[in-house]
């Protein structure tokens, strides 16, 4: 029966582990569903309609999204079961084994659940976000558009993965309660528990999880910002050149043709080298200002969403680059002119690389200097306890400093308090040791006094 109720705790607690990672996935999926279009820039009126499905394949942004979090949900479900199927095997055979080898069993069992938690942190973290890259990589070539959806998706992984974590360590908690439980008569007393597994320093413990939340929020901060800076710089080139386009119309002179076009937009004097300026005639040939070809993302914008844009048109999802346009009615049919330009030049996206690098390497010191002290301080109490452990003779009278406010120091003042009491109790123990010496002194001269006084009367009698 006991038994029995042991199995059902375990495999409620597993249950509750598998149900919040799965909920906190699901959870935190939801918000960034409404954020990823828009931290990266997608094209508006171009997600989860026909204009997407017709230039992707049939699939939707949301098709795609579910698909993502699924795959993350279920990597993540495979790799808790594999743990979860070692630490039931472990413990199943403990009960079936002699009890000279259910020590090294318990032992690995303990190492088991001593290190999953961390494991389950480290793996999704690092995991799920490498694969959503390595997909990104083989469905779109270019680097950008990989390192911001790295950056998205791997903020929202280890985002995931602490949350889990806070949620789930009480849960990991009872678990280990219940493997203590199983400890046997044949387990020595001292059998310690940290031992066993490889022992992580609060340092270490407060690095591990605040690190990735600093890394992927400053990368994070950075990426908005980045957003709406190509949101507003965007904004100014596309006004900036619906004017000039608009002014080069003017300047021509007699009927609309090709070269009037060309000659007109030749004399437009380009913001940067990147931009270039383009054509398309009545019969749809695109002829650009550098030879090059038009994405078909771009072009089929321009025909079906350009005119409820006014006038903009954008490139394929995640790429910063948009174009404005113009069209001409001719006796030939519809001439459009236009711009393709780059929303932000190469130097202000390294200028505000280089300032997160620097913004990020600061704040990953002043972490590393701040759980340092604290784990310092903390030190400083477990050494003086492990001194009192070792040591025959240990001042009392010694007090810690204290030099904070929190908790550490409650922790510092009641082990003064510990001293205190301690040394006074020593003190009440000596006095009652010299009282019972004292009295032991006198009850034998008194026994000797009377065995003395009883000889003296023996000889006086024999006299």
């Amino acid at each position: 029966m006991k038994k029995n109720n042991r199995a059902n705790r375990n495999n409620r607690n597993w249950l509750k582990i598998f149900l919040i990672y799965n909920l906190v996935n699901i959870f935190i999926g939801l918000i960034f569903y409404r954020i990823v279009p828009t931290i990266l820039n997608y094209p508006p009126d171009s997600i989860n309609n026909e204009f997407q499905r017709a230039l992707n394949n049939g699939q939707t942004y949301t098709s795609q999204y579910i698909i993502i979090i699924a795959l993350v949900t279920i990597i993540e479900n495979i790799f808790l079961y594999i743990n979860l199927k070692r630490i039931y095997k472990l413990q199943t055979k403990i009960d079936i084994s002699k009890n000279s080898d259910k020590v090294n069993l318990y032992q690995q069992l303990v190492k088991q659940a001593l290190n999953l938690p961390y494991k389950l942190y480290a793996f999704q973290s690092i995991v799920p976000t490498i694969l959503i890259g390595i997909v990104f990589a083989m469905l779109n070539g270019q680097i950008g558009i990989i390192i911001k959806c790295g950056i998205m998706y791997g903020t929202m992984c280890t985002l995931m993965s602490n949350v889990s974590y806070v949620f789930s360590k009480r849960t990991f908690k009872n678990i280990l309660i219940e493997i203590n439980e199983r400890q046997d008569s044949m387990i020595d007393e001292n059998f310690d528990l940290v031992e066993i597994a490889k022992r992580r320093g609060i340092k270490s413990n407060i690095l591990m999880f605040t690190i990735p939340l600093f890394l992927v929020s400053t990368l994070f901060t950075g990426l908005i910002g980045y957003t709406r800076l190509t949101q507003e710089n965007g904004n100014y080139i596309a006004d900036v050149y619906r004017e000039i386009l608009n002014n080069s119309y003017e300047t021509i002179n007699g009927n609309i043709t090709f070269n009037s076009l060309t000659e007109a937009l030749g004399r437009i004097s380009l913001k940067n080298k990147e931009d270039i300026y383009f054509i398309i005639n009545p019969n749809g040939k695109v002829i650009t200002s550098d030879n090059s070809e038009l994405s078909e993302f771009f072009v089929r914008y321009i025909e079906d969403k350009s005119e409820f844009q006014n006038n903009r048109v954008y490139e394929f999802y995640g790429i910063d680059v948009e174009g404005i346009i113009k069209k001409i009615d001719s006796a030939q049919g519809e001439w459009i002119i236009g711009i393709r330009y780059g929303v932000l030049s190469s130097t202000a996206l390294l200028f505000l690389v280089t300032g997160l690098l620097v913004l990020l390497a600061i704040n990953l010191l002043l972490v590393y200097y701040s759980s340092k002290a604290i784990a310092d301080d903390i030190k400083l109490v477990s050494d003086n306890l492990a001194l009192i452990s070792k040591r025959n003779s240990i001042d009392f009278n010694y007090r810690l400093p204290i030099t904070s406010k929190d908790e550490i120091s409650d922790l510092v003042k009641e082990f003064n308090k510990i001293q205190k009491l301690t040394n006074k109790h020593l003190v009440q123990i000596e006095e009652n040791q010299e009282t019972i010496k004292n009295q032991a002194k006198f009850a034998i001269i008194g026994k000797l006094a009377r065995t003395e006084w009883h000889m003296t009367l023996i000889i006086l009698q024999v006299q």
